[in-house]
């Protein structure tokens, strides 16, 4: 099933979704599909600022793993803060988002809290998050039902 996450002027995004913009891995297309086409449809793209800080430490375990070269480490990490997004500062979402303790991390729950604030859709790579959250009632996306260039 494709899903349209960008049906209002806003979405968020978590790290993941950073991720596969950056680098090339299995879910890029989606991610890449998600960053262009806002752009065309002037839909804002926010996150917590905690998302630069998440994407630097998942490209660094990526290439400590070998996963990644260095030169691709490198090229994400430079592209990182370029990125066309909103961040909001996760201070302010950390007292709503403890409430969700018992289901998801913390981080996970400051992209949660930021999304239903803003009334929008999240957009993730994690299918569990994605369960989760639905679970609860959240508008969230996950990365592989957007649709793709190809």
């Amino acid at each position: 099933m494709r899903a349209d996450p960008l049906r209002s002027s806003t979405v968020v995004i978590d790290a993941s979704v950073a991720v596969e913009f950056l680098l090339d891995m299995d879910l890029s297309a989606g991610a890449a599909w998600l960053f262009e086409t806002a752009l065309e449809r002037d839909v804002a793209i926010y996150a917590p600022d905690l998302l630069f800080v998440e994407t630097a430490s998942a490209i660094r375990r990526l290439r400590l793993a070998r996963e990644i070269s260095s030169a691709a480490a490198a090229s994400a990490i430079a592209a990182l803060a370029r990125l066309p997004i909103a961040p909001v500062g996760a201070a302010s979402l950390v007292t709503d988002a403890w409430n969700m303790h018992e289901s998801v991390t913390i981080y996970d729950a400051i992209y949660a809290t930021l999304a239903r604030r803003l009334a929008t859709t999240l957009v993730t790579g994690d299918r569990k998050l994605q369960r989760a959250l639905r679970a609860r009632g959240h508008d969230v996306v996950a990365l592989r039902d957007v649709p793709s260039a190809s």
